[in-house]
């Protein structure tokens, strides 16, 4: 009983965090909504490179998830204390996808996440940043706006 309060009560922190990342993005305009985009496309390469998983196929790698969380808080955390918000904001798009396919309650709000994200232009400077920062760095960046991760397309 006390577990499925515990877990009632987690999930619904991790839904309301998920929700205020959501109205932040619905608010956003198109230059912050592509940057938003463009640090998540970063986000997941550097995450690839470090641990061989595709952020991108999450749904498929189930039995990481948990330390998927851990990992890509810690990454936020990080870049909060150093003062650089904008680089965390990358990984918090991947940390409610991660949760959200964790947590199937959750999936809802990470779609539209996703669907925030399509907002971005296709031809936006933040991509040929992402393009030059592959190129000089040999990170293997998959830099198409728009992809979306599997489980996570528009409806």
């Amino acid at each position: 009983m006390f577990k499925r309060w515990l877990d009632k009560k987690f999930s619904k922190a991790q839904s309301d965090e998920a929700q205020h990342f959501l109205q932040m993005l619905k608010g956003a305009n198109t230059d912050v909504i592509a940057e938003t985009s463009a640090r998540a496309i970063l986000a997941a390469a550097v995450f690839e490179e470090r641990t061989g998983n595709s952020l991108f196929q999450v749904a498929f790698w189930a039995d990481e998830k948990t330390s998927t969380v851990v990992q890509l808080a810690a990454e936020i955390k990080k870049f909060q204390r150093e003062g650089k918000p904008q680089h965390a904001v990358g990984f918090m798009v991947w940390l409610h996808t991660v949760r959200a396919a964790t947590f199937p309650e959750l999936k809802a709000v990470a779609r539209q996440i996703w669907d925030e994200l399509d907002r971005a232009p296709s031809d936006h400077e933040a991509f040929e940043r992402v393009d030059a920062i592959s190129k000089k760095t040999g990170l293997s960046v998959l830099s198409n706006p728009g992809q979306r991760p599997v489980d996570f397309e528009r409806l």
